[in-house]
Order: C-alpha cells, then structure tokens, then sequence
C-alpha cells in the first residue's frame, strides 16, 4: 500500500487499509476518501490512540461504502481501562446505510449504540471480542438476515435486551428478527442461558423466517428456540458439543422439515456411560403430525424430571420411557393420533411420577377416561389402568386425580 493512500481523493476502491504508526500510514489517510465504495476493511486498529483520531477516518461521510470490517489484532494489551476501547469505537461510526457490518477482536467490554442503528443492515458478525459483556440489541432490524457471534468470552446471558422491540408488525403481531434467516453461534464458552423476547399480549414472533441456525460449543445451560417455523437446516448431531444443558425447549421447525432432519439432531444426544447431557432435567419437544417417532435417544436421560410433547403423530408411547426413571411430570399435547401409552408394566416401573397431563389427544383422553374404563376385561382398549396409581391426572384441564 503506498504511503500518503490520502492523497488520491478520487479513489473509488480500496479493499483494505493497514494502519502504521509512521506518517502517512495512520487512520486519518481515510479522511478525504469519500468516494469509496464496496467494501472496506481497516486492520491495526490497536495502533489508533482515541476517539479522535478513529473520527479523523470520517467513517460516516463514506455513503457508498456498504461493508465494513473492522479488526484489532490479540496483542493489544496497552489500554488503561476499557472505557478507552469503547470510546475508539464511537469514533468509527460509520453510515446508517451500512449493508454489512464485522467487528473482529475488540477488546472493550461495551459496544457502541451506533450499531443498532444501522437499520439498512443485513449482515453482522461480531468475531473474538472476548470482553464484551453484553450483545447489542439487534431483534428490531427490519432487514437483518445472517447474523454471526463468535467467542463472545464474556457473554453469559442472551435476554431480553438483545431482542428489544419490535418496529414490525403484520395484521396484530409484531415480529421480532424479521428478516433473519442465518444464525450462528460459536465458541461462547461462558454462555449458560438463552431465553425467549418478553411477549406480554402473546402476540409477538420471534425469528418467523430463520431456516439454518448453528450452535458450536456454548457452554447453555437452558436453550429456548421456540416457533421457528421456516428453520429446515438443523445442526446435526451437534447437540454433543451442549455439555451444560439443564433445561432444553425446541420447535416446531418448519413443516417441511424432514422427520429424519430432526432426529438427526438428537445423534449426539448419550448413549449409555457417555459424559454428555446426563444431567438434563426439562425437555419440550414440538414436532407435527408427520412426524411419527420420538428421538431413541431421549431414553438416555436419566435425570430428566420434566419431559412435554407437542404436535407429534406418534401412535403409540415406546417402552424405553421406563428408562426415563427421575421424570416427575409427563405433559402430553396436541398429539392427535396417540392412542397408547407405554406398557403397564412400564409405566408402572416410573416410580417418580407424580403428574400426567393430557391435552388435546383425543384418542388417547377417551382412553382414559376413567368413568368408561372400569376393567381391562370390559374394555380392552382402555388405558386407565396404566395411569391409575399416578397421584395427579389432568386431562384438557380437568383434574381427575389429585
């Protein structure tokens, strides 16, 4: 790259600039380049000293430019105190027409409120900023489509804040990522928990379009991925890598996703003396009709207390539930063709059971029905005397035990 870059105000291209500490190699050389276009990236960013000289870039005059991508390197250790890195990176403010956004090893724990501004973006990625501590709040871009965190360190929480609110709304819901259709987490080694966007009127969506999503070695312990009906492209087997996982709620996925596509996603889940996932407690599950088994190895959590299934068009209940020996509540939903549990012998060996709620089952409800089931023998289809000795029955809201 040429000393004084600077100087050639009418230049329109310019895929990288490296800053140097000599004259005619620091940021301000981007001053007068107005006319870029395309996109840009600015390395060494750990060589420029203040906030003023990160707008001596004049980021924000750069209209046609609509990719930015901004890296530190690792050995940046000089800074007093962070405030110094997030004020750097106020400095950088680029256009609000900014399409894609990078920000790769910053080293601040606080990132600039400008970002959720860019409401023209489409792509954001934030890569190796390990002092973060919290994600900007992004659920309210209107055209954000891939959306890329990676070794976020000190990110432990995904909340309410990331989604924010809505600005979108279709007929009497809002949406929250409305556009979004890529997300992709890697290497978030302190993240225990992800929870749902704060819905108080029921009406709000939350990721209506994702259809891949990738989850790479975090350390969750609760995962919400609720109501992503256009997701298809599940991460297979990589449920391996989710070795803190207490508490799990997934579905539904979009109804053209393949019931081998969603099993497949269970690959990873322990098979007998495996070290992942023993320690799971709570697991809901929605699928649909057309799909018409349960992951086998669902059998291997052992320390499931909590277990719900929804949609699904599964006939029969397998066996292997009596494997299932901590669970406490079993909370059956919408499952329209279910007509059998598991066995007598089976459900009996759940010595732990203390609940069972039926909703929405209409075949397997009216053979439960205690009223019409007095006796095996006068009624061979009947189911009651599976469930009888359980001390808390519900069935579509009425409590029929307990």
């Amino acid at each position: 790259m040429p000393l004084a870059i600077g100087q050639l105000r009418s230049l329109q291209t310019l895929p990288f600039f490296n800053i140097g500490e000599e004259a005619g190699r620091q940021i301000g050389q981007l001053r007068s380049l107005n006319n870029l276009s395309g996109s840009l990236e600015i390395r060494n960013l750990e060589l420029v000293r203040s906030k003023e000289e990160a707008e001596s870039a004049n980021l924000f005059k750069k209209q046609n430019i609509n990719e930015l991508r901004l890296l530190w390197n690792e050995l940046d250790n000089l800074r007093e105190n962070d405030r110094e890195y997030n004020q750097l990176l106020e400095g950088l403010h680029p256009h609000q027409n900014l399409k894609g956004l990078i920000i790769e090893r910053f080293f601040g724990d606080q990132l600039s409120t400008w970002i959720g501004q860019l409401k023209k973006l489409v792509k954001f990625e934030l890569r190796n900023c390990r002092t973060c501590k919290e994600l900007p709040t992004l659920g309210h871009m209107p055209f954000l489509k891939y959306l890329h965190l990676e070794g976020l360190d000190n990110i432990t929480t995904i909340g309410p804040s990331f989604y924010g609110e809505s600005t979108v709304h279709s007929g009497s819901s809002s949406k929250l990522f409305p556009t979004l259709e890529h997300l992709i987490l890697e290497n978030m080694l302190n993240l225990r928990e992800w929870v749902e966007a704060s819905d108080h009127d029921g009406a709000m969506e939350v990721f209506p379009v994702l259809n891949t999503m990738r989850i790479k070695r975090p350390s969750l312990s609760f995962l919400d991925i609720p109501y992503c009906k256009k997701l298809t492209d599940l991460p297979k087997g990589k449920l391996c890598s989710l070795t803190s996982f207490r508490s799990l709620e997934i579905g539904p996925f979009s109804e053209t996703t393949e019931l081998r596509s969603f099993l497949d996603l269970f690959d990873a889940l322990p098979q007998p003396m495996h070290p992942y996932l023993p320690f799971i407690w709570k697991l809901s599950l929605v699928g649909w009709p057309h799909w018409e088994s349960l992951p086998d190895q669902l059998q291997y959590l052992s320390a499931l207390t909590y277990l719900e299934l929804d949609g699904f068009g599964v006939k029969s209940l397998p066996d292997w539930f009596g494997k299932l020996s901590s669970l406490e509540l079993l909370y059956l939903y919408n499952c329209k063709k279910l007509e059998n549990l598991p066995s007598d012998q089976t459900m009996r060996s759940l010595t732990r059971l203390r609940e069972l709620q039926i909703e929405m089952c209409p075949l397997l409800m009216e053979r439960c029905n205690s009223e019409s089931s007095s006796s095996s023998s006068t009624n061979p289809v009947s189911e009651w005397s599976k469930i009888s000795h359980i001390p808390r029955i519900i069935i579509n809201g009425q409590r029929i035990r307990g």
